[in-house]
């Protein structure tokens, strides 16, 4: 282990309270080790229904199946109740989501998790330095994750954080881990490849049926970019991120005040932020069927930045498990056909912000 490497899990340790920490190549990575590490094979996995695709990809690599829950309105996090709308006699795990870096509940989650008998993994890979429910995003569950991969909040370009505080279950994951490949050229250009690839589909996937049952065959060629570890020197930037971590939380505020002070009162649909927390990016939601037409004028007017994260997974959850029938998300399923992401991170410049904003308000109305 290198100095960086134990200066990043002893700062990540300080960060949430845990007291075991594995670096790792990507969230996904963790949440494949985790349930792995855990035992669990072949049971339910409830996760939002519009969370990141690869945390789908994870649980079924780990060898379960994952079953989508719908989302709260107005914070577009999963709750106890729409969680339990979703549970089934099979279900063994559960892995909330801070979506966009808005709290879910925690402490609500992990104690009918408690009563359910149910595995938490925090999906905290949008919210590094956020808090929920008076301890650190991180800090819940039987374990958590972080990602410092291209965009989020501590952006590092590749790796991510396991997390515990079980000291049986973090050997385990050690262990799950260190026979995980290495990133190398071939992972890149699978990785690479994929990206350009689903960036079109799942733009499209709700229009055209047999564009989303093309998903099956993606998974098996595209899965193993799902876990891998990475080499030690990419670990060199990561202590410097994470003692950034403030000022870079402090600028996304200020950004988010901008986008609020623009867009507020106006026909765009806004969720309810937490005042107290930074965002990874800063939602908008417009009309689903005006969406496609905004998103490719801002594109046009330079705004590059600007993305539609995270659709529904139920068209591909549909395609990669055919056999198994999900429950309806019905919000999950109307927030991912609408949302628009507009771009927040320790860089993005205030006259930026503002110039998106307005040209946001000229295309979706005021």
């Amino acid at each position: 282990m290198t100095r960086a490497q134990s200066q990043a899990i002893k700062q990540l340790k300080s960060l949430t309270g845990r007291k075991h920490v594995h670096l790792i190549g990507r969230g996904a990575a963790g949440i494949f080790a985790v349930l792995r590490a855990a035992n669990i094979l072949g049971k339910d996995i409830l996760i939002p229904a519009n969370t990141c695709y690869i945390v789908l990809w994870a649980v079924v690599a780990s060898g379960n199946y994952p079953r989508l829950a719908d989302i709260d309105p107005l914070t577009s996090a999963v709750t106890v109740k729409t969680l339990r709308d979703s549970y089934t006699p099979a279900t063994a795990a559960i892995i909330p989501c801070h979506m966009y870096g808005i709290s879910a509940p925690m402490n609500a989650i992990c104690a009918w998790a408690k009563v359910q008998h149910l595995l938490v993994i925090e999906d905290a890979a949008l919210a590094t330095g956020n808090s929920t429910d008076g301890m650190p995003c991180g800090a819940w569950g039987d374990a958590s994750i972080f990602s410092f991969g291209l965009g989020k909040i501590i952006d590092t370009e590749l790796g991510g954080a396991v997390l515990t505080n079980d000291a049986s279950l973090s050997q385990e994951i050690g262990r799950i881990l260190r026979q995980l490949p290495i990133w190398n050229k071939q992972l890149y250009g699978l990785a690479r490849a994929w990206n350009e690839l689903y960036w079109a589909f799942h733009r499209q996937e709700n229009m055209t049926a047999p564009t989303s049952r093309i998903y099956a065959d993606l998974f098996q060629q595209f899965h193993e970019t799902t876990a891998y570890q990475i080499p030690e020197s990419y670990w060199d930037d990561l202590p410097e991120a994470i003692s950034g971590l403030q000022e870079n939380l402090a600028h996304r505020r200020k950004i988010t005040g901008i986008y609020e002070q623009h867009l507020q009162n106006t026909n765009i649909r806004l969720l309810k932020l937490p005042s107290e927390n930074a965002l990874w990016r800063y939602p908008v939601f417009v009309d689903c069927s005006i969406r496609e037409e905004v998103l490719d004028a801002l594109w046009e007017q330079g705004c590059h930045d600007v993305t539609c994260w995270y659709p529904s997974l139920q068209a591909m959850a549909a395609a990669i498990l055919p056999n198994r029938g999900q429950p309806p998300t019905p919000e999950a399923n109307r927030r991912g056909a609408e949302v628009i992401n507009l771009p927040l991170s320790q860089n993005t410049p205030e006259s930026e912000a503002r110039k998106i904003a307005g040209a946001l308000l000229d295309m979706a109305g005021s």
